[in-house]
């Protein structure tokens, strides 16, 4: 038995702690002192059981069914299954993947494609557009171009007619004057405009043609009366497949570029 004092629980004292003789009177004091012996032994035992960790039963794992083929005799262990991890970035719920919006998007782009051409149709570029030209220098010489006429009477020398042609300034290179503007759109926002095409195509065509067509437009200074040398006064294509996915930043982005390398032609050419 024990005591309670205050709280704690005491054990019961079985030895008169002054004189050593035993509280119990059935028992001698050499008897309750093997008794207290063991089971302060047995209490060190337990403790020592106690701090052994036991090992954790390992979960039953069935074994896979093996199977012969006919065909070549090979052993083939039948696959175990593998718990499937769901990507949240690629869930069906999860990221949009924007590479899934270049399709529908780009026939949209397409048709604006087709109008930018029709609206830059006048301007007049040169024939000569292969050549890799890089530079713009000062002029080398002027061309020398004779037109001899022989008169006979010194009063016509000033009523000719207009001579075969005139002398010009010779350039040894040209510089492209190369523009690029570039839009980025949210797929988020791509995607749910495209659950509306008509409204689609014309948020587009206002970014495309009254947005970056207007500022290459201003940017140039462009004069379809000039002449030009180049290869594309305005595009959306060329410079990429109409628009791409852009990941240089923290989300894909889906980028749309204008491209334009239409050069006046310096005077004389």
């Amino acid at each position: 038995m024990r005591v309670m004092i205050l709280g704690v629980v005491m054990p019961v004292l079985k030895i008169d702690p002054t004189s050593g003789e035993s509280l119990n009177k059935a028992k001698t004091k050499e008897q309750v002192a093997e008794e207290e012996a063991a089971r302060l032994k047995a209490l060190a035992d337990y403790k020592e059981r106690v701090k052994e960790k036991k090992p954790r039963k390992k979960k039953a794992v069935e074994e896979p069914e093996i199977e012969a083929t006919k065909e070549t005799g090979i052993i083939v262990k039948a696959a175990v299954p593998i718990p499937v991890k769901v990507n949240p970035f690629l869930a069906p719920n999860g990221e949009i993947n924007a590479d899934e919006l270049i399709e529908p998007l780009n026939t949209i782009l397409e048709e604006i494609e087709h109008n930018l051409q029709l609206m830059t149709k006048g301007y007049k570029l040169s024939a000569n557009t292969t050549d890799a030209i890089s530079a713009l220098d000062l002029p080398k010489e002027f061309k020398y171009i004779p037109s001899v006429t022989r008169i006979t009477d010194g009063s016509d020398a000033f009523n000719l007619v207009k001579p075969n042609g005139i002398t010009k300034l010779e350039y040894d290179k040209l510089n492209k004057d190369i523009y690029v503007d570039r839009v980025f759109f949210k797929p988020l926002d791509i995607k749910e405009l495209l659950k509306y095409p008509e409204k689609a195509r014309e948020l587009l065509k206002k970014v495309i043609i009254d947005g970056m067509w207007k500022n290459l437009w201003e940017t140039k200074k462009l004069d379809s009366k000039n002449k030009y040398f180049g290869t594309k006064v305005a595009s959306i294509k060329g410079v990429t497949t109409i628009c791409h996915v852009n990941t240089n930043y923290d989300e894909a982005m889906i980028e749309v570029r204008m491209f334009s390398d239409i050069t006046p032609l310096p005077e004389g050419k």
